[in-house]
């Protein structure tokens, strides 16, 4: 209601009203929260942190680094992000992967729903192309 309030004026002046254009980009196009869980500096983590640096602007867009090897944090203040760190954790602890880590993995948000994780470069290329 309100942006239909100020739809004349956004339409004649839209440079007069900076945080209202912001407010109107992020209801027409919804929030977006990329997760990458990996160690820092992994490769594939940097690959996949170095891929997401170059897109085009978004403001709308969230970059979040959930590192398991560190203490948390960010889990602690966030359920979504604590869930992907648990079952990043689970998929490591299982027989076959005693003796390697877990690969980095990216999980894309989009109106409070985590996508299937990505594992590759190339997926992730493929569902965010820059």
């Amino acid at each position: 209601r309100t942006l239909a309030c100020f739809s004349d004026t956004l339409d004649d002046a839209p440079q007069s009203m900076p945080a209202m254009l912001g407010a109107v980009m992020q209801m027409l196009q919804g929030n977006q929260e990329i997760i990458v869980v990996g160690e820092r500096d992994h490769p594939q983590t940097q690959a996949y942190l170095e891929y997401l640096h170059q897109g085009h602007f978004m403001p709308n867009r969230v970059l979040m680094l959930a590192d398991p090897s560190s203490h948390g944090e960010l889990a602690q203040g966030n359920g979504v992000v604590a869930e992907i760190m648990a079952n990043h954790r689970r998929q490591g602890e299982g027989e076959e992967a005693k003796d390697t880590k877990v690969a980095p993995r990216v999980y894309i948000c989009e109106n409070s729903t985590c996508g299937l994780p990505l594992s590759s470069l190339k997926e992730l290329k493929a569902r965010l192309p820059v």
